[in-house]
């Protein structure tokens, strides 16, 4: 869904071109574009409306759908041990990995539940927490 939508008006025989978004304090914005960057912008909507329709007939999703909720440490790798050093060196973390890590390892939360929690993507989430064990990881805690 495009947050922005783009206008052609026609002004004294001259054809302008704007985008009408709504800014980040939720006020109304319209700017006028120049041809070339409307051009732009409005080919790429092609595409990327073309592309969508591509996947969705041969069923293929989104980066941030593929994650779906793989489990981001493997099995074998998951003991009490493992966790036991997660949870001794969390205080190493930011606030957002401690709280992801125990959301995902404590409450059994998915990523797309953290998301929503968040205010996040799945995407975000996963990388996250990834990130943080990689971190762990590279101290050797584990």
């Amino acid at each position: 869904m495009k947050d922005y939508e783009l206008i052609e008006k026609e002004i004294d025989g001259t054809i302008h071109y704007y985008a009408k978004f709504t800014d980040g304090q939720g006020i109304e914005q319209i700017t006028e574009l120049d041809s070339e960057v409307y051009n732009v912008i409005h080919n790429s909507q092609k595409g990327i409306s073309s592309q969508a329709r591509k996947d969705r007939r041969y069923g293929l999703c989104s980066f941030d759908e593929s994650i779906g909720d793989a489990d981001i440490i493997d099995a074998a790798e998951q003991t009490e041990e493992l966790l036991k050093m997660v949870w001794k060196h969390i205080g190493e973390l930011t606030e957002v990995q401690q709280r992801r890590l125990r959301l995902y390892f404590d409450e059994k939360k998915t990523f797309e539940q953290i998301a929503v929690i968040d205010g996040s993507t799945k995407q975000a989430v996963h990388k996250s927490l990834v990130n943080a064990l990689e971190y762990l990881r590279s101290k050797k805690y584990f």
